[in-house]
């Protein structure tokens, strides 16, 4: 395997031939291929292998790509086969690694009371036998009496609402405990999943609302933020667009690059606006979406369950160490929740990093919005000049040849007398 099955084979070989720098009419004339295949090749082959694209002395757009563009292309197959298998077990597999954690807990919590009642219970038996010697035993180290350090209490907070899982929408609030207790620990994901159908619908209405001739800097508020000097200068970022929506570049007589998409011009409906964001903005991280409530009680069950482990495994001040088995049990849990708290505390530390590189990103998306605003005088002629190639035309039934929801010979019939019509009409012209 050399590349990734959606690419045509006869492109990369013309590309190769070209000495991985071509034109649009150089791939077309070496493959034999339309130019309208030919294009969209070009296209889809620059974006999945970064090439860069120039404006030739001509006035034509040169694609140039990396030598080693066919070991690009397997690498980023191997990552799309694993990716997609990962996706295929990565639901279940958290269900059950989410699932059996909370449990986890319980059952430690569990065993904690247990070893409460026994150390509680051997130490009212010590206390009991030795009255006479002014306590002595476990009593005595408890500070007498047959002293219980944990109340039974808590464990009669109401569980009822586990079982209400309802709506599994991604931004909702947790509405169970146990479901606060996976989103305290291992938080809720990623808020930005639908970022990339954000952004492509935000890149598309633009471009239909500028009547499918754009410049860069009408994408730029959509993207990422670019990369150096050289990436603004050439546009690059561009040509993932172009693939997209079906564009392709113009050069003007200033030299200025504009972006044309026909297939964006054609409309079935009334020509409009479509609705899009002024710049596209990313959500910050959070260390849950729980309700407040649940955090509070989800990090006072693993705060309980590390003071009772390290409390039994006689690691505070004025602790015993139980016996044996229990002391086992008092050091896994306090294991357990070492990393049941520690785990929130990592995601909170690197969460403010990330959500650094958000905010960063969503200036630099208002900063190009901002310049779309108040355009500078090279700006204001560029957008001018697009505007000289903008067009949208409306497809109204009456000039539809046919359709596939009807059957051909009455469709052709019903137009018979338009179409002859016509075609006099194009004789005497």
């Amino acid at each position: 395997m050399t590349s990734a099955p959606t690419l045509n084979p006869t492109v990369l070989k013309a590309i190769d031939r070209l000495n991985y720098r071509a034109t649009i009419g150089d791939v077309a004339a070496q493959s034999g291929l339309e130019i309208a295949i030919a294009e969209q090749g070009v296209l889809e082959l620059a974006t999945e292998t970064g090439a860069t694209m120039q404006v030739t002395e001509s006035g034509d757009i040169a694609y140039i790509f990396p030598s080693s563009y066919r070991s690009i292309l397997q690498n980023k197959y191997w990552k799309v086969a694993l990716q997609a298998w990962w996706d295929g077990i990565a639901g279940t597999l958290m269900f059950v690694v989410r699932f059996g954690f909370g449990l986890t807990l319980f059952l430690m919590l569990g065993v904690m009371v247990l070893v409460t009642i026994a150390m509680s219970r051997a130490g009212m038996s010590g206390n009991g036998e030795s009255q006479g010697d002014g306590g002595g035993g476990y009593g005595g180290r408890y500070g007498g009496g047959g002293y219980s350090p944990w109340s039974m209490g808590f464990w009669s907070f109401d569980f009822g609402s586990f079982l209400g899982w309802g709506d599994r929408s991604p931004d909702r609030k947790p509405g169970s405990f146990p479901e606060a207790i996976f989103s305290f620990v291992f938080g809720d994901g990623n808020p930005n999943r639908n970022l990339e159908e954000r952004r492509w619908q935000s890149i598309g209405n633009v471009i239909y609302n500028a009547k499918g001739s754009v410049v860069a800097e009408q994408v730029m508020p959509y993207l990422d933020t670019l990369g150096g000097s050289f990436d603004r200068d050439y546009e690059q970022f561009m040509i993932p667009v172009m693939c997209r929506f079906n564009g392709s570049p113009e050069v003007t007589e200033e030299g200025q690059i504009l972006y044309r998409f026909p297939d964006l011009q054609k409309t079935l409906g009334e020509v409009s606006t479509a609705e899009a964001e002024e710049y596209l903005q990313e959500k910050p991280w959070r260390l849950s979406n729980a309700d407040g409530t649940y955090l509070v009680w989800a990090f006072l069950l693993g705060l309980i369950l590390l003071v009772m482990g390290l409390f039994f495994a006689g690691l505070l001040p004025k602790s015993i160490a139980a016996p044996g088995i229990l002391y086992k049990a008092a050091i896994a849990s306090t294991a357990y929740s070492a990393f049941y708290l520690g785990f929130p505390l990592v995601r909170w530390v690197l969460m403010w990093g990330k959500n650094d590189q958000i905010a960063s990103r969503n200036r630099d998306r208002a900063a190009f919005a901002r310049q779309l605003r108040t355009p500078d005088e090279t700006l204001a002629l560029k957008l001018s000049q697009a505007k000289a190639f903008a067009s949208q035309t409306r497809v109204d039934r009456e000039q539809m040849a046919c359709t596939t929801d009807r059957d051909l010979l009455d469709q052709n019939i019903e137009q018979r007398d338009r179409l002859d019509a016509e075609w006099q009409k194009k004789l005497q012209g």
